[in-house]
């Protein structure tokens, strides 16, 4: 019970570390968008 709940988390906590790594990237691009814009 306990374990399965674990790897439920883990799986969550992988997949909204996922979601930042793609809004950092994107964030990023829009970083370096604006610096060639400035």
């Amino acid at each position: 019970e306990l374990e399965e709940k674990q790897k439920a988390s883990e799986e969550e906590i992988k997949k909204l570390k996922e979601e930042l790594d793609k809004k950092i990237e994107e964030a990023k691009k829009l970083i370096e968008e604006a610096n060639k814009k400035a």
